[in-house]
């Protein structure tokens, strides 16, 4: 019954043996790179096929899928990693191991669609045996999710309005949440594609002129492409928190978390980033109980919000504050700073992140729409109050989600 619903969702895509995409290229190349592998592919198991929407290293476009890695790898929801096919029983037998081909080599993610069929995979693979990591793992999971939004664009358009389901409401909300990832991965990659063209063009007229220039003129090329790896940092450091966000599940993280050291705990994480950026940071901490929270996501909110009051508050020794406290029904915090401008005003708009230019360092605009998606998860709110010489954001979130009335 599945694999019939696997392979009926296949043909609502229309995508079996339709023309190389750019779309779908691109990211496939750019896994190729990000990982170093001769080879990588965006596979779709079909019947008895495997067929190739995407491939690099590889002049066949389909294999039979007796002989797929990809067919046992979309037989569970996690990736399949395989560091040396001639020692695993699954695979040491398989033609493309024992052949001419000489697979050793595969790591490889499922696509799948919102209904949680498996589609196919996101892949890379290599003829020498090699180790994966944890954290390259969690990167091709992102490349996998990528692809997984412009199957949806894809299918959204093939119908001419969102999937129609038999429970709409649960799907309207799923929907939503694609979206709103895609319109986030769509901002991502073009604002991606900046400080890459910037640290291309600046290493290539470093590496022709290099004995045309002198030092100075060497470390004012050097000091921009920094600045340009540190956006890039920026960005990535903020999908991956997003990543976080994008797939929450509230029940699954949430704890009792004793305020008082939770709080110390925030002291000792950013007292001494505010110091180094000559700032001074005091905490009024009123709290004496406990609250149901996800903690490493409520350090995000902390983390975002203590970087937008540095960017936005005078250099010379202004204070930073953070207050917490309690009443009966939830936690209330508060970080407020002085202004640099006066005359510049924020309001409700600051959390979307659309109103930002979300790839450069002076923007905290991707940082603060995350600390949204954080406190809605927690089914509390934020909101900011903005004076002439102070801005001061709130947020709050029950103590414990479960009871709220």
């Amino acid at each position: 019954m599945y694999e019939d619903k696997r392979l009926e969702s296949i043909q609502k895509l229309k995508i079996l043996d339709t023309v190389p995409e750019e779309v779908y290229d691109e990211i496939v190349n750019s896994v190729k790179e990000k990982f170093d592998v001769p080879i990588a592919l965006l596979t779709i198991v079909d019947l008895d096929r495997q067929w190739f929407k995407s491939c690099i290293g590889v002049e066949v476009n389909e294999t039979p899928r007796s002989a797929s890695f990809c067919s046992r790898a979309i037989q569970e929801d996690r990736p399949m990693i395989i560091p040396d096919a001639t020692k695993d029983p699954r695979f040491m037998n398989n033609e493309l191991v024992t052949g001419e081909f000489g697979l050793r080599f595969y790591a490889g993610v499922p696509i799948k669609t919102p209904e949680n069929y498996m589609l196919g995979t996101v892949c890379i693979l290599d003829k020498k045996p090699r180790e994966f990591s944890k954290n390259e793992e969690a990167e091709l999971i992102n490349f996998a999710k990528l692809i997984e939004l412009e199957l949806v664009e894809r299918q959204k358009k093939l119908d001419g309005e969102k999937f129609i389901q038999k429970e709409p409401d649960k799907t309207s909300e799923k929907m939503k949440k694609l979206d709103e990832q895609y319109e986030f991965f769509r901002i991502l990659s073009h604002e991606l594609k900046t400080p890459l063209m910037i640290i291309s063009g600046a290493s290539d007229f470093l590496n022709e002129e290099y004995d045309n220039l002198d030092k100075n003129e060497h470390k004012k090329i050097l000091d921009n492409i920094r600045n340009e790896v540190l956006s890039l940092k920026f960005l990535i450091n903020k999908n991956l928190a997003l990543q976080k966000t994008g797939i929450y599940d509230i029940e699954k993280r949430v704890e009792e978390t004793d305020l008082r050291i939770f709080m110390n705990t925030v002291k000792e994480k950013f007292e001494k980033v505010v110091n180094e950026h000559g700032r001074l940071l005091k905490i009024n901490d009123k709290t004496n109980n406990s609250c149901i929270m996800d903690k490493e996501m409520m350090y995000h909110v902390f983390s975002n919000i203590l970087s937008n009051a540095i960017q936005h508050s005078p250099k010379k020794n202004s204070i930073i504050t953070i207050n917490a406290s309690t009443d009966d029904t939830y936690v209330l915090f508060s970080i407020s700073n002085t202004k640099t401008n006066p005359t510049k005003k924020v309001g409700r708009e600051i959390f979307d992140m659309e109103n930002h230019n979300v790839g450069r360092l002076d923007s905290n605009g991707l940082g603060l729409f995350i600390v949204k998606k954080i406190i809605d998860d927690h089914y509390g709110s934020v909101w900011v109050e903005d004076g002439e010489n102070k801005t001061e954001f709130h947020f709050k979130i029950p103590l414990d989600y479960k009871y709220l009335s």
